[in-house]
């Protein structure tokens, strides 16, 4: 069975895994702009508020509904050109976070990558998949393209059963969709702290602006903290749902051959 249409669920995760994050980076590119043209004298005014005000001072002022437009197909290009780097440089920042799990400090830090081989290859259930593709495909399910057990278990869910194979790429729409908004949160973090370094080195004295760049520098601080978490369980919860959905199916496609071949004989 080929999926012609995603479900509305998947679609709208989808959909705000490219908004979201694209109009967050739309505020940072300009935020980032303020910083660099700007004198020392008016860097200070340089924070996530005044560069939403430089965005709408660009658009139509007569036509609230054009300005609204522009600025969706603004967020959307950016976060179009974000989303196939979102999970790559996501994975790699976050496995350090594992650390906060106690039962993951076992493992290497650079051996923890999706789909995290270490963390199910010892576990019986991963043989049985590994047999059962092997059956299935005639050939070491090692041996297969791309991440070989984990692929190879989406590709059989989407052959056979459609609703939990939307369930998969759901999942891996919200990782898409946290991935995006930790990448945005780390350059937020990053350009935060230029400003407040150049502030404080240009102005001893604080500034109601200084204070706001503070607190966007610190709230960037927790994000980033809070989204790395939440991604690598996200992502360790994709991988173990996508092999309980392939058991699940594989198991009854089974059970359905044996009682086929006893009602035939």
């Amino acid at each position: 069975m080929k999926p012609e249409i995603k479900a509305p669920a998947l679609r709208i995760i989808d959909f705000l895994s490219v908004l979201i994050p694209g109009f967050i980076w739309l505020i940072l590119v300009v935020m980032t702009f303020q910083i660099v043209i700007s004198r020392h004298d008016s860097i200070i005014s340089s924070n996530p508020v005044t560069s939403l005000m430089a965005v709408v001072s660009f658009l139509p002022k007569n036509n609230s509904g054009l300005t609204i437009f522009s600025v969706l197909i603004a967020s959307l290009s950016i976060g179009y050109a974000i989303k196939p780097l979102a999970m790559k440089i996501s994975e790699k920042f976050t496995k350090y976070f594992f650390v906060v799990y106690k039962k993951y400090r076992k493992f290497k830090f650079k051996s923890m990558t999706f789909p995290f081989h270490p963390v199910f290859e010892h576990k019986e259930y991963y043989t049985h998949i590994s047999r059962h593709l092997e059956k299935i495909t005639g050939c070491k399910a090692v041996n297969l393209l791309g991440e070989p057990i984990f692929s190879a278990a989406k590709r059989y869910l989407r052959m056979t059963n459609l609703a939990l194979w939307e369930e998969g790429e759901q999942m891996e729409a919200e990782c898409r969709l946290i991935g995006s908004l930790l990448l945005a949160s780390v350059y937020a973090f990053f350009v935060g702290g230029v400003a407040v370094a150049v502030i404080k080195l240009v102005h001893s004295a604080g500034t109601v602006f200084d204070t706001l760049l503070i607190l966007w520098v610190f709230l960037s601080l927790i994000a980033i903290i809070v989204l790395s978490i939440s991604f690598n369980r996200f992502r360790i919860r994709e991988v173990t749902y996508t092999y309980l959905n392939f058991l699940l199916v594989a198991g009854s496609n089974l059970n359905e051959e044996k009682q086929e071949n006893l009602t035939n004989g």
